[in-house]
């Protein structure tokens, strides 16, 4: 599976400075599908800022920790938007909407946690 080639216009950057750490590819001896960002604030965690979805869609999936729905990615979230993409929002502190709920570009979907906020897109 290959990463989307989207127009930057239609998406936007789920956390403010945020740095990319991961790529999509290889890692170590698996593949590895989507991205991860970082987030860090003049030196320090920036946990307790808000994630966006990176475009409009619904929330397919909330998976609180320690739920078993969340494959050891700590409280995650799912969106679905326009044709057929996700994206997927993991090592949150806490999650701020529920699955069904329709979700736009200011709707915060929770908060990043300790380790960092990844996010993953997938088509």
């Amino acid at each position: 599976m290959s990463m989307l080639s989207l127009p930057l216009e239609t998406v936007q950057a789920p956390l403010v400075g945020a740095k990319l750490i991961s790529r999509q590819g290889q890692r170590r001896n698996a593949w590895h599908h989507g991205i991860d960002l970082s987030v860090v604030q003049s030196g320090q965690s920036a946990r307790g800022t808000s994630i966006l979805p990176v475009m409009p869609g619904v929330v397919e999936r909330v998976c609180r920790y320690p739920e078993s729905c969340c494959g050891g990615y700590g409280t995650t979230v799912l969106v679905k938007h326009a044709d057929d993409l996700f994206s997927f929002y993991a090592h949150l502190d806490r999650t701020d909407v529920e699955a069904g709920q329709a979700v736009d570009w200011d709707t915060p979907l929770g908060i990043v946690g300790d380790q960092f906020a990844n996010f993953r897109a997938d088509g």
